[in-house]
């Protein structure tokens, strides 16, 4: 027996109650002698409603999925669609890998975890990071890595390349410092980033150093999971870049982040944005 992600009678429930609600509402207004509020101030304040945080799950004897979304500000509408596009996109493809691929052992049912949190939230931006993993058999899960970075002025998710009105000098310069932060890392510490590397020359740095190169190359793909980085002021100061597991190294190592300050793009920012980041240090 599947468990639908959102069950018939676990959606009719509430708007039962909700409408049960609505009418004993009615009623007590019309009791006391008042009319109720007008369909244009419902709506309004509706819409000025923060979007609540909910989860869905799912589940049979073969498999698991769980996912958990957050609570966005009112007005975010069309981030908490691309939050759903992409968990829908993920569930699509957990499914049709179970029901195509060999049947998951009973004791070790398939798994789809998702988590979407929000990262960062100041008066232009929110950025919401998603984690997770993928488990269909093997040594260990797929990652599920992906950022959303809302324009909360303009309503739309960003892509790195709309912040700055020269995308291909901003990849340029934030690839620069991915490759030197990446490639320090790298130098001190032992493949899976356990303990000190003895020897910094050794041919598993240079194959470390390699793989670096290839996955920071200022390419939008390589630069497509980034974060706008907040100050405990709520000021947006920087970006966060994100590389997750065999982009730039190996799967222990995990996802990889590299903070860049504001000052070292700000430049290159279209005006809109300028102003949006903070390059000074937090009052």
């Amino acid at each position: 027996m599947v468990v639908a992600l959102r069950p018939a009678a676990t959606r009719t429930a509430p708007r039962r109650a909700a409408a049960l609600t609505a009418a004993l509402a009615l009623l007590g207004l019309a009791a006391c002698g008042r009319t109720p509020p007008a369909p244009a101030a419902r709506a309004a304040a509706t819409a000025a409603a923060p979007i609540a945080a909910h989860a869905d799950h799912e589940q049979d004897r073969r498999y698991r999925i769980d996912i958990v979304y957050p609570e966005l500000p009112a007005g975010s509408e069309p981030l908490a669609a691309a939050l759903r596009a992409y968990a829908d996109q993920a569930r699509r493809a957990f499914m049709q890998t179970l029901e195509g691929g060999a049947a998951p052992d009973a004791d070790i049912p398939w798994q789809l975890k998702l988590e979407f949190g929000v990262a960062a939230h100041t008066a232009d931006f929110i950025g919401v990071r998603a984690r997770g993993g993928s488990y269909t058999g093997g040594a260990h899960a797929l990652p599920l890595v992906a950022s959303f970075n809302y324009d909360v002025r303009e309503r739309r998710v960003l892509a790195l390349g709309d912040l700055f009105a020269d995308p291909a000098a901003a990849l340029r310069l934030l690839a620069a410092h991915a490759r030197r932060a990446l490639g320090e890392r790298a130098a001190h510490a032992a493949p899976d980033g356990s303990a000190p590397r003895p020897e910094a020359g050794d041919a598993s740095l240079q194959r470390a150093l390699a793989w670096i190169d290839e996955g920071t190359e200022p390419r939008p793909a390589n630069y497509a999971v980034f974060l706008i980085h907040a100050d405990p002021a709520g000021r947006a100061d920087g970006l966060v870049l994100l590389f997750p597991p065999y982009q730039a190294g190996p799967y222990a190592l995990g996802t990889q982040e590299v903070q860049v300050p504001a000052a070292a793009f700000a430049a290159l920012l279209k005006p809109r944005y300028r102003e949006a980041f903070a390059t000074g240090p937090a009052p």
